[in-house]
């Protein structure tokens, strides 16, 4: 097992440049779709919580995209045979269950692409998380 990093400073000077782009970028339109989103680093990554409540980690691994996985805590219990709670119109969550979807982005300029569909996703799923 890896390190545990201390902050999201240290998990980014971790990083190759490829993954370090596309986690920076996947920041900026967070910190713009979601200021009440609290950032720091859960389960080893990048994690967002909306008033303390765990709800965006993003999953970086060697060699593959990076995974936002939207979820709500450790707190809801999840089904996996469930209807999703958001309905997504642009496409690019895959659901794992009812509570728990991710998107995935190949570098920065995917990220940069769908940066709209990825802020109304941020924007929708604090609303949920919110409930």
């Amino acid at each position: 097992m890896s390190r545990p990093f201390a902050s999201v400073q240290a998990f980014l000077d971790a990083q190759e440049a490829g993954p370090r782009g596309t986690v920076e970028a996947l920041r900026a339109v967070m910190s713009k779709a979601g200021p009440a989103l609290t950032e720091g680093i859960k389960w080893n990554s990048p994690s967002y919580a909306l008033d303390g409540r765990d709800c965006i980690t993003l999953s970086v691994r060697p060699g593959k995209p990076v995974l936002v996985v939207f979820h709500t805590g450790t707190e809801v219990r999840e089904d996996t045979k469930g209807a999703p709670v958001l309905q997504d119109s642009t496409g690019l969550l895959s659901w794992r269950s009812d509570i728990r979807a991710t998107a995935e982005f190949v570098d920065s300029a995917a990220v940069n692409e769908k940066a709209a569909d990825v802020a109304w996703i941020v924007r929708a799923w604090s609303k949920i998380v919110n409930q």
